[in-house]
This record gives C-alpha cells, sequence and structure tokens, in this order.
C-alpha cells in the first residue's frame, strides 16, 4: 500500500474576536487541502491594514430596540395591536367583500361621490358589475350604521359598507347606469334582428 502524502495545510490563523454582530456571508470555504500553491498561503493577515470602525459601519448588524409596553400591573411587556372589531360577523362575507374592495383604486368617499353625481368616466360598466354583488343589505346596514365607536378599529369591509349604505338607491341606481351603459350594444343587437325581419316580410317570408 502506498503511504499517505501528507498535506501541508499551512498555519493556522488565529481567530479575531468580533466587536459586533455582523452580517452573514453565504460563501463556499476553501478547504486546506486546496490552499496549498494558491497566493492564500503567501498572504500576511498582519500586514492588511484595515479600518475595522469603516466594516463594522457598513457590515455591522444594526441592533434596534423593542418597543415596550407597561401592563397594567407595571410591568414591562410587548405593546398589543388594537383588535380589529367585524360588525359584519360572517367570515365569508368578510372575506369576499375584502378581496373585491381591496382592488379598488379610489377612496370610499369618492366612489360614493362618483355614484351620486352618475359619472360615468369613473363608474364603468365593470366596476358596476362588480359593485352590485358587493351591496349591502339592509341588515348589513343597519349593523354598522348602529356603531358609535372608533371607525378606526373597524374593519375595511364594515367601512366600505357604511360609506354604500349613505347612498340612497344604490341597487336600482347601479342597475340604471349598467342599462344605459349596455344599451348601445343591446339596440345594435336588436337592430339587426329587426332588419332581417323586415326583409324578410318584404319578400313575403312571413
Amino acid at each position: 500500500m502506498r503511504a499517505a502524502v501528507p498535506v501541508n495545510n499551512g498555519p493556522v490563523k488565529p481567530k479575531t474576536k468580533r466587536r459586533v454582530k455582523m452580517k452573514d456571508f453565504f460563501w463556499t470555504q476553501i478547504p486546506n487541502k486546496k490552499v496549498e500553491g494558491t497566493l492564500w498561503t503567501e498572504l500576511n493577515d498582519n500586514k492588511v491594514k484595515l479600518n475595522l470602525d469603516e466594516l463594522d459601519s457598513m457590515f455591522g448588524v444594526k441592533e434596534t430596540k423593542k418597543a415596550e409596553s407597561k401592563t397594567p400591573g407595571g410591568s414591562k411587556g410587548k405593546p398589543s395591536k388594537p383588535k380589529i372589531i367585524q360588525l359584519v360577523a360572517d367570515p365569508t362575507r368578510q372575506q369576499n367583500v375584502g378581496i373585491a374592495i381591496s382592488r379598488l383604486r379610489m377612496s370610499y368617499d369618492d366612489l360614493g361621490d362618483s355614484l351620486m353625481k352618475v359619472d360615468e368616466t369613473v363608474v364603468h360598466r365593470d366596476l358596476i358589475a362588480q359593485l352590485l354583488k358587493l351591496v349591502p343589505t339592509a341588515e348589513e346596514i343597519e349593523m354598522v350604521q348602529s356603531y358609535e365607536g372608533d371607525w378606526a378599529l373597524v374593519s375595511e369591509v364594515d367601512r366600505f359598507f357604511n360609506a354604500m349604505g349613505k347612498i340612497p338607491g344604490l341597487t336600482m341606481r347601479l342597475r340604471c347606469m349598467q342599462y344605459k351603459q349596455s344599451f348601445a350594444d343591446n339596440f345594435g343587437d336588436a337592430s339587426e334582428n329587426i332588419e332581417v325581419c323586415c326583409s324578410s316580410s318584404s319578400f313575403g317570408l312571413f
């Protein structure tokens, strides 16, 4: 058997003590057996001048102080987030309406003003079809309008229902706008059918 050839791993470099916690670097460490014959064996760390203060500021992990709050007993603890109030208790309704209103690109007040003014440049056909699915029921309107607390603690869905509940005849208003905007297309389809019937009758087909 051939004797194993000893590998010169080079001098063991002293470990430096970190002054601050540093960011992690994801690199692959070179095994000692592959260091021989490379420039790494010729480098002398003691001759390399480093600005440690600059390295600490650039690559050090900044420690953030956690916000502390006092409990009723006086002891410090984690600050508690205010609980969101859901006036409409149906979780499925809250979820479905919440997803839909998250796509709105305007405030509820601006949407309400556009509906009251019948502004078709804002309330277009696709938006009308979506709003018809989101119109709050009479029971839901009663739930939100009877609330007398802080509206900053109320869910977005309940705020939307409250804004829409202030618009009189919302469903009828939306359907009238939908009919008006689709009238031209419907009239065009009907006109073609009428012309076909008239042409057929003039040839005595009826």
